[in-house]
This record gives C-alpha cells, sequence and structure tokens, in this order.
C-alpha cells in the first residue's frame, strides 16, 4: 500500500485535451455517491478553470482527499503552454522546449496495477496515483478524477512547479514565476528585529501568486519565519512583484499566519491567528483576523490594521523595495 501523508493541502494540476478521451478510463472505485465542491484553478495568478472537485476516501491512506477531473487538470495547464496526452493511464506531460525538466527524482519504472495512473514526463514515470472514476457534473459524462496531491508530488518533482490547495483554490505556479530561491533567501537573511541583528527570517513557504491584470504583472507573497523560533512563532509575508520585492505585510511580526490566498486581480488575503492576552500560544481565544492587501501600482495595501492580539511588538527592518517594472 502506498501512503500519503495527511491533512495536506499542497496540491498542483495540469490539463488539455477532448473530454471524450478521459470517458475510456477504468473505474478504480465504487464510489456511488461523494461529496461535490466548487474549484477555481489559478495558473501563474491568472484563474483559468473553475471546475466541481469530488470529496472521497484515498484508498491508499486513512483519510479523504480532494480529486479533479482530469480534463480540467489538462485544460489548466495547457494555459501555462504545457502539453498533455491521456490514454486512460499514463498521463503524459510535455512542458516548453525552455523548462528545466528535473532528473534527480525519478522513480524506478513500475508496472500500473487496476485502478491506477501515472504521471509520465520526458518518458520517465515521476509519480503513481489511484484514480477515480465519477461522473462530471459538468457534461454528466463519466470521467477520470485525479488526486490533487498526487498531482501536486508529480509535477512538483518533475518540473518544480509550486502550488497551494486550500479545499476551494488550487494555486499553481509554473516555472515561469516562481520565485528564485536565491532571492527569497537573500531578502529573509536581510530581514531583522530592530535590535536583534542576529535574528532573521528562513523557511519560506510555497509561493502564492495573482496576476495585476496588468499585461504579465504578477505579485507573489511567500511567509518567511523568524530564526530561530523554538515554537514556530513570529512570522511575516513577503510581497514580491515581478519577482522583486516590494515589501513587507507590517513591520511587526505576526505571532502565527494562518492561510495565505489568492483574492483576485491585485489581491491577496492573509488570515492571522488572534490571541487574548492571557492565551497559551497553543490555543488562541479571539476569532482569525482576515486582511486583504491590494497592489496600488507601488506597494500592497492592508485593508485593514492588525489587531493587537495578532502580533508580536518587537518591530523588524527589511531590506528596501526594490523599483519594479511592468511586464508586457
Amino acid at each position: 500500500m502506498r501512503l500519503k501523508t495527511a491533512g495536506m493541502l499542497t496540491g498542483l494540476a495540469a490539463t488539455g485535451f477532448v473530454l471524450s478521451q478521459v470517458a475510456t478510463a477504468t473505474s478504480v472505485m465504487a464510489a456511488p455517491s461523494v461529496a461535490q465542491s466548487p474549484t477555481h484553478i489559478y495558473i501563474d495568478g491568472t484563474n483559468v478553470s473553475n471546475p466541481v472537485h469530488v470529496v472521497a476516501m484515498d484508498p491508499w491512506g486513512d483519510n479523504k482527499t480532494s480529486w479533479v477531473p482530469i480534463f480540467y487538470l489538462q485544460q489548466a495547464l495547457s494555459k501555462a503552454v504545457v502539453q498533455t496526452k491521456w490514454n486512460g493511464s499514463d498521463l503524459t506531460i510535455i512542458p516548453p522546449a525552455s523548462w528545466t525538466i528535473q532528473p534527480n527524482n525519478l522513480k524506478t519504472r513500475q508496472e500500473l496495477k487496476n485502478g491506477e495512473m501515472d504521471f509520465i514526463v520526458g518518458n520517465n514515470q515521476y509519480e503513481i496515483a489511484p484514480k477515480l472514476v465519477e461522473k462530471d457534473p459538468s457534461s454528466g459524462v463519466s470521467t477520470t478524477y485525479v488526486p490533487v496531491y498526487y498531482a501536486d508530488q508529480a509535477l512538483s518533482k518533475a518540473l518544480g512547479m509550486e502550488a497551494a490547495w486550500d479545499g476551494l483554490n488550487w494555486s499553481i505556479n509554473t516555472q515561469s514565476t516562481i520565485l528564485p530561491t536565491s532571492v527569497v533567501a537573500n531578502v529573509m537573511d536581510a530581514t531583522t528585529e530592530v535590535g536583534q541583528p542576529t535574528v532573521h527570517f528562513g523557511t519560506p513557504s510555497n509561493q502564492v501568486t495573482v496576476a495585476t491584470g496588468q499585461g504579465k504583472d504578477t505579485i507573489s507573497a511567500v511567509v518567511g519565519l523568524r530564526s530561530p523560533s523554538g515554537d514556530g512563532t513570529g512570522q511575516l509575508v513577503f510581497f514580491f512583484h515581478n519577482k522583486q520585492f516590494i515589501g513587507l505585510n507590517a513591520n511587526v511580526e505576526a505571532i502565527r499566519i494562518l492561510s495565505v490566498k489568492p483574492d483576485g486581480q491585485g489581491r491577496i488575503q492573509v488570515t492571522y491567528a488572534n490571541y487574548a492576552s492571557s492565551d497559551p500560544m497553543v490555543k488562541p481565544s479571539l476569532p482569525p483576523q482576515t486582511v486583504t492587501y491590494t497592489w496600488n501600482g507601488s506597494t500592497m495595501t492592508p485593508s485593514a490594521t492588525l489587531d493587537a492580539g495578532v502580533t508580536f511588538p518587537t518591530q523588524v527592518t527589511a531590506p528596501a523595495p526594490t523599483v519594479s517594472s511592468s511586464l508586457s
């Protein structure tokens, strides 16, 4: 049995051809009734598809997981000029020639069993996954569903892509928009607590990217953690415009950031844990605070001032924002 980590929320997608192709897949699970939920798929910050996904048991684990019709997976990737081919068991992914295929994450080639599919890149097998056949509510046609978690693993291993999945939004970042590791690391390392120059930031999260609506312009957000941090508290959101640093969410550290999500063109939504003065770090008692940060052409402006229970009093200092130009 292949196991996956319970509770994983990251995921990656792929998509492109004729819907009738997916109807030839072999049914994997007898799942006469599954929960259906809306989905918003973003490619490099642009909302490209809004299908319905289902929530059903992962046959290789002990928890429920989210599944998306493979047609929409293919269709979404086609927006990033990534070609795909589906034959009922193999999803072959053909990235642009300028992209880098990761050669160090290959699996030993295995034969597929009944109810399995795989992800092929460069004639190599990068991941095997369970598959589910259900009716697509949009077309009424029986189609193959792919689990978000395993799609995430495949595209991350094969193409170094990133995505964030929160049960509604699937934000997928391709090689075209992923922030260089060195850029993020340099900015975080140069961000310190005032009066404590040895305390800086690291452990970056996956980025969340939105389009600004102006050509190929994008805004990306990455969460960094105070270093050292013995309890996982002390976090900042680092914002980038076209891969150039433009500032922080605040000049003080958040105690804990619960989520970072796309919220439309040029908008990123951040939700913070909110603590009463007597709360232990493991159990905030106040309702979380959600703030939307909006691109105004030069910086990200918050929709509200952070509540007192959201932040530590310690101020931070960051590198000067880089003057960023628009992309056409």
